[in-house]
C-alpha cells in the first residue's frame, strides 16, 4: 500500500513539474540585433556596447513564433538614480508581424536600456552605453 502511495505521488509530482516546464516555455521569446549606419545586416550584440552620441543606431527585436495578435511594450529608459522611461510605445506582434524596429538617435551620453515585455512580464532587454565623441577627443590630446 506504501509503494503504491509513493508511486502516485511520484505521478503527481512529475505531472505537475511537467505544467508548469511547459507554461513556463510557451510563452513569448525573442532576441535583438543592432545595425550601424552604413551596415548592411543586423547583428546580435554581446554585453554592454557602446555609441557615439552622433550615431543612429537601427535595432530590432525578433521574437520567436509570437502566434496570434499579442499586444507588446517597448520601453526606452535612461540610468540615473532609478531607471526613468524616455520613450514608451505599444506594438502589436504576430506570425506575420513577428519584427519590431527601431533606432536609437539624438540621446544624451549615459546609460540606457531597451525593455520589450507583455503582461508585466520582461521579455528581452538590452543595456548600452551611449558616449560624447567630441570629450573622448578632448581627453586625448590633454
Amino acid at each position: 500500500m506504501y509503494r503504491k502511495i509513493m508511486t502516485h505521488r511520484k505521478h503527481i509530482a512529475a505531472a505537475i513539474a511537467l505544467f508548469i516546464m511547459s507554461v513556463g516555455c510557451g510563452g513569448l521569446r525573442g532576441e535583438f540585433a543592432f545595425k550601424k549606419e552604413g551596415e548592411n545586416t543586423y547583428r546580435r550584440v554581446e554585453g554592454n556596447p557602446e555609441y557615439s552620441a552622433s550615431e543612429t543606431i537601427n535595432w530590432v527585436f525578433v521574437f520567436k513564433s509570437p502566434g496570434e495578435n499579442r499586444t507588446v511594450g517597448v520601453a526606452l529608459m535612461k540610468k540615473g538614480l532609478v531607471w526613468s522611461d524616455v520613450e514608451i510605445r505599444t506594438e502589436t506582434i504576430n506570425d506575420a508581424r513577428s519584427i519590431l524596429y527601431g533606432a536609437i538617435a539624438n540621446l544624451e551620453p549615459g546609460g540606457y536600456k531597451l525593455v520589450i515585455m507583455s503582461k508585466h512580464r520582461v521579455i528581452g532587454e538590452k543595456e548600452f552605453t551611449i558616449y560624447d565623441e567630441s570629450r573622448e577627443e578632448d581627453l586625448q590630446f590633454e
